[in-house]
């Protein structure tokens, strides 16, 4: 019995090894004559695994691919080092993609791509799955420009952002931190308003290609079919917005991770940052800005609210004959907003955390600084606030004036109010719309700035500063330290940059 169970065992092996032997024997390595045009299948034919090549095999199977389809291939390989074996995918765009060992999942987009397989040594395995995908059946979702939108995109969704100016627009992207998010590289661009349009690449080489890109029509369209996270965030701007700036760069910051950057080698004349917090409750703080370089001849930077594409007519500008260590930090109320400088260098810090909140509201001798209503800076926002400025153990001396107050609704106010615990405070109230009516200046421990306005179509600008009130004079003693920051230039054509400079804080609004 024992012998009669092993030559079983024995004659069972036999038959196994040549049936192995028999199926690779039987492999069909024919190279198609024809482009595949659609359906599904696997190379080779009828294998559901690895096979391996004969030598001095080579073989290119294309694929036509028509207008908002795509071509899904999950790729097996193993080739040997130090041999000329390789299969290679070639993609519309003529980019190579070269896999040697292991699993790996590419979806090519049309209207062409190709998988060329050489097979020197005879080692060789390859094996590949191919399927088409009508992908225009997706949802598609709709963003404008000046809009910050996230790349977080999903299956079976296709997203795009189009100019309602009907102009060629400039997408630029940004991840927190600072850093290029490598994963972009699994978006697709299409240039045009779905994914009909004209593939041009995928979104990491869009954004980080030597010349500008941007659309030829107004539209820029975006696929992501791997499902793969992307924390980055997209921001698009008409081009004709940016390209009078020499550079622009689009950054994200966060509550806990701050801007803190050294700006330098800078181009031309305009250079141009837009910033922007997702999760900042339309409050950012400017801690710190500093002119470094070459400052003997003027130069400036200045704030506006959002982006180039579609700013509202408020601004604070520094120039780098002011002493800036005075007026930090100063409350931006929106999480969307512009830097545009003519320094070639400077030094910033931009912070969203309680810290900066608590800093705001601290007073010390020689500050300055400025008030606005929110909606000044973000559209839909409130007109109203309420900051009271502290300093319980050393009065001091407060001078505000009402840069402007414009009021639209009965029973709107803004009150000043400067005081001290147990005494009388001295009130300033105003109902009715008014400009630069005067400095007022007071004694006392606090300020508090109080506007209840409830229209879209009112607002307020207060302008202050803070003495010690013993008369002693501020000293600083404020030290900067700067950590490089890696920035993106999208050069174009400088249009000029019209600045009107009356104080060291210029301010400009509209009704």
């Amino acid at each position: 019995m024992v012998i009669s169970y092993c030559g079983a065992f024995y004659f069972s092996l036999y038959l196994l090894v040549a049936l192995l032997t028999s199926s690779s024997d039987a492999i069909d390595f024919t190279c198609p004559s024809k482009n595949i045009t659609g359906g599904g299948g696997v190379f080779p034919p009828d294998q559901l695994t690895l096979a391996q090549f004969p030598s001095n095999y080579r073989c290119s199977i294309g694929f036509e691919i028509q207008d908002g389809f795509l071509v899904q291939l999950n790729i097996e390989s193993n080739v040997t080092d130090l041999t000329q074996d390789s299969l290679i995918v070639v993609d519309a765009l003529s980019k190579l993609r070269i896999y040697s060992e292991g699993v790996s999942y590419f979806v090519a987009p049309a209207k062409t791509a190709s998988v060329v397989l050489q097979s020197q040594s005879g080692t060789a395995q390859f094996w590949f799955r191919y399927n088409y995908v009508y992908a225009r059946y997706n949802e598609q979702v709709k963003y404008a420009t000046g809009v910050p939108f996230s790349l977080y995109f999903v299956l079976n969704k296709y997203y795009t952002v189009s100019s309602p100016n009907n102009e060629s627009i400039v997408i630029n992207t940004a991840l927190i931190g600072g850093n290029d998010d490598i994963q972009t590289v699994n978006i697709y661009v299409y240039d045009g308003p779905d994914i009909l349009s004209k593939y041009v690449g995928t979104l990491y080489e869009f954004v980080n290609m030597g010349a500008i890109g941007k659309s030829t029509g107004n539209s820029l369209t975006f696929l992501n079919m791997y499902g793969n996270v992307v924390n980055s965030y997209g921001l698009a701007n008409e081009y004709s917005a940016i390209s009078r700036f020499n550079s622009y760069n689009f950054n994200i910051f966060s509550d806990k991770s701050p801007i803190v950057g050294s700006f330098t080698n800078l181009v031309g004349n305009v250079n141009a940052f837009t910033f922007f917090c997702p999760y900042c409750d339309n409050k950012a703080y400017v801690t710190k800005l500093t002119f470094v370089g070459d400052t003997s001849g003027e130069t400036e930077v200045q704030f506006n609210p959002l982006t180039p594409s579609n700013p509202l007519n408020t601004s604070l500008t520094y120039k780098s004959s002011d002493s800036l260590n005075q007026y930090w930090p100063q409350l931006i109320p929106g999480n969307l907003f512009t830097l545009t400088t003519t320094a070639l260098q400077f030094l910033i810090r931009i912070d969203a955390d309680k810290d900066a909140q608590a800093d705001w509201l601290k007073p010390f001798s020689g500050r300055k600084g400025v008030i606005f209503s929110q909606s000044l800076w973000s559209v839909g926002s409130s007109p109203a606030f309420d900051y009271k400025f502290e300093s319980p153990d050393d009065p001091m001396t407060f001078n505000f004036n009402l840069q402007s107050v414009i009021i639209t609704q009965p029973n709107e106010q803004i009150n000043v109010e400067i005081g001290s615990p147990g005494a009388n405070p001295f009130n300033t109230v105003f109902n009715k719309t008014v400009s630069n009516p005067g400095v007022r200046v007071a004694n006392g421990t606090f300020m508090e700035a109080t506007f209840n306005a409830t229209s879209s179509q009112s607002s307020a600008i207060v302008t202050f500063e803070m003495m010690n009130a013993n008369g002693i004079p501020p000293t600083s003693t404020t030290t900067e330290t700067a950590v490089e920051t890696t920035t993106k230039l999208t050069r174009g054509v400088l249009d000029g940059l019209v600045v009107i400079c009356c104080t060291a804080v210029v301010l400009r609004f509209s009704n």
